[in-house]
């Protein structure tokens, strides 16, 4: 198979997820986030159909596997639950982008990025400052 159709197939096969993504269901779930006691959070926003958020969801499970710090990871794919994306949209007034990575501590924006600005350095620079 060539790389090209290894790509066309990613994009329509089923998405291979980590084990450790919590998929929201609700916004009442995800409003939990948004607690003053919630703790550490990272939200990440995926589309199926966009080649970049394939590398960034990538780069997010190598920091799930590296860093234990988080409390939890939220995956949101946007175009089986827009919803949810525009909930999170309006919690922390960020703009909707995909793939879109927010952190969050104790329910407040830390740190956020889109596109190929979703770096695990950027990340773990971020988690170290509210330390």
């Amino acid at each position: 198979m060539s790389f090209f159709s290894r790509i066309k197939n990613s994009f329509t096969s089923k998405l291979d997820l980590n084990e450790n993504w919590n998929i929201p269901d609700s916004t009442s779930e995800l409003e939990k986030l948004f607690d003053s006691n919630s703790g550490l959070n990272l939200i990440y926003k995926h589309s199926n159909t966009c080649m970049t958020c394939i590398f960034s969801k990538q780069r997010v499970e190598e920091l799930m596997s590296i860093n234990k710090k988080i409390g939890s990871f939220h995956f949101i794919e946007v175009r089986m639950s827009r919803p949810l994306s525009d909930f999170v949209s309006e919690k922390t007034g960020i703009k909707h982008e995909s793939p879109q990575a927010i952190l969050l501590q104790n329910g407040d924006v830390i740190w956020h990025a889109s596109h190929s600005s979703i770096v695990i350095d950027d990340i773990l620079n971020a988690m170290k400052e509210i330390n």
